[in-house]
Parts: C-alpha cells; structure tokens; sequence
C-alpha cells in the first residue's frame, strides 16, 4: 500500500501556522494529525474545535483526528468531521464503541480503533470488519517524546496477514516515535500511514521540509 504522512499538529511550531501548512501542501503531506484529549482518557487537554474549523478554512489538507476521550460518541458530534477524513478512536476508552463508529462512517470518514501497548490485537478481531484500519500506538498515548515500546512491530505483522487474507484496503498507522531509523522496519511489518512529530520533524521549522523529503526518499 501507498505510504503515507500525517503531520502531528500538536508538535509543530505556531509562530508561522499559516505559512507552515502551505508548506505541507507544497511537499505532500497527506494528513493532519489532530490529538484531541479530554484529561481523563489520558492526562492531557489538545486541539479543540476551534483550532480544527480555522485549519479546514486555511488548508485543503483532510484531517487525522485522534480521539483520546472516554466518550468518543458524543464528543465526534462537536468536530467538523468531513468525507475524506480518518478519525480514530480508542478501543480501550468507551464503551459505546459501535455507536461511535457508525457515526463516523454516517459522516463519510474512515473509521480506525486504536490500540495502546497493553491491548493485545486479538481482543479486538471480533470489531476488523467494522473499520477501515487499526492505529498501533507505539508509546503510552497522552505525551509526544516518548520511546517506542518494544514488541510493537509483532501487533502490526499480525494486522499486516489480516490485510492480505481480507483486505487489501485496510491500513496499518503507527503513532508514537515514528523516527527515520525505524520507519523502514515499521513499514517492513506491515505500517503504511506514519504520524509525524518530534521525533520524525524535528523541533526546528527550518527543518521540516527536509525532513519530510527525506521520509518519502527512505
């Protein structure tokens, strides 16, 4: 499958929003990646409503949204999901997980479960046939600069033979310390969508056009 680039909107620098998003159309990148957290989930508060209707009148970029909230069925309702989009949500966080993934597809987005390091993959077979993809998270979801967590690619490999044994449009996207020294064994395992921070831009906007070259070039 095609590889892709969501660009973590939480770890670039907002001196020069605007000047910066022109830059990502210019080079490519295929989504926005939109951290939404609620400080119960996950101990943190990102990117609210406002935040993303100003990015949809500035940029034609569709967006990532990640949902890191106890109750992603009532809190989609708040955000201008449009067609074209993804928007993850995480199995471990609510109970109303169904729920949650019909409104998404009624808005015509992809639908994605995100797993956490402690999820084993096999607990959520039973919902493959519901989304369009799984989000692997490689750290503890909640703070950028963390390491990848060991064992991480087996999840992935598991989800890259159920591809190839019923899907070949489901997708794999990893988030969390997606890093140039371990894009090509993530990719090995089956990765095709790779959410960009701190560890893959860098924290210096001088560098992010570079950077994202040399991902595709990888």
């Amino acid at each position: 499958m095609k590889r892709q680039l969501s660009v973590s909107m939480m770890c670039i620098d907002y001196g020069n929003l605007s000047e910066t998003l022109k830059m990502f159309e210019d080079n490519h990148v295929d989504y926005l990646h939109i951290d939404i957290m609620d400080g119960h989930f996950v101990p943190n508060l990102m990117l609210g409503t406002t935040y993303v209707e100003w990015l949809r009148k500035a940029t034609k970029i569709p967006i990532d949204f990640h949902f890191m909230v106890e109750n992603a069925a009532t809190d989609l309702e708040w955000f201008p999901i449009r067609e074209g989009d993804i928007v993850t949500i995480h199995v471990e966080s609510s109970w109303s997980i169904l729920n949650a993934l019909t409104v998404i597809k009624s808005k015509g987005a992809k639908a994605v479960l995100a797993v956490g390091p402690q999820t084993p993959i096999p607990s959520i077979v039973h919902l493959l046939d519901y989304i369009d993809g799984v989000c692997v998270m490689l750290v503890i979801p909640g703070f950028s600069g963390q390491s990848m967590i060991r064992g991480m690619e087996e999840k992935i490999e598991y989800l890259r033979q159920y591809r190839m044994e019923n899907r070949e449009d489901f997708f794999i996207e990893v988030d969390g310390h997606v890093h140039r020294n371990n894009i090509r064994t993530l990719e090995k395992a089956g990765a095709n969508i790779f959410v960009a921070g701190t560890s893959l831009l860098g924290v210096n906007p001088k560098e992010y056009v570079e950077r994202i070259q040399a991902f595709y070039d990888i």
